[in-house]
């Protein structure tokens, strides 16, 4: 093996080696000095692979199906539509259907994929305590169509800091 391009992320039993290809090393002789420092008598499976990058989509919880716009997304990463749709509707089965979860989907290029799940985004949330369809129509400099209270601005603000970027923020 040549040694490994920094886009790419080397594996070993479950555990990432990012970072950890030496310029003067091949990456098989770092994997061979990291099994001899965790003592472990388990055979090498190394698998090589790069990351093709994250792609974020908004898609309605417990409900998603194979459409169009999700195909364009998903369709050139040789992510099946039906297998992700199963996913993602088993994992948010306990959210209330229609509310619109952004997904940041991490594929790589042995077509496998793990997707990562946030709350809806801060607008949603205001329009929707604030009960209105849609905001103004003139801007931010236009009259108020809406009101919503400290307590009610204090829960959005806890459901987005539950997200995975706002953790121990």
């Amino acid at each position: 093996l040549a040694q490994v391009p920094s886009r790419w992320i080397a594996w070993v039993n479950g555990y990432s080696l990012a970072g950890l290809a030496y310029p003067d090393r091949s990456p098989v002789k770092v994997i061979e000095s990291l099994v001899g420092l965790w003592h472990s008598r388990v055979p090498l499976d190394l698998v090589v692979m790069s990351v093709i990058g994250r792609f974020r989509l908004i898609v309605p919880a417990a409900t998603a199906k194979p459409a169009p716009k999700m195909g364009q997304a998903l369709g050139p990463l040789g992510i099946n539509m039906m297998t992700f749709c199963k996913e993602f509707n088993a994992r948010t089965t306990k959210v209330r259907p229609e509310v619109p979860v952004q997904v940041t989907i991490v594929a790589k290029s042995d077509r496998t994929y793990k997707f990562f799940l946030r709350s809806p985004q801060a607008p949603w949330f205001i329009q929707r305590v604030a009960r209105i369809p849609r905001g103004s129509d003139s801007g931010a400099g236009a009259p108020p169509v809406g009101n919503i209270t400290w307590k009610e601005l204090f829960h959005i603000a806890k459901a987005k800091s539950m997200d995975p970027n706002m953790i121990g923020v």
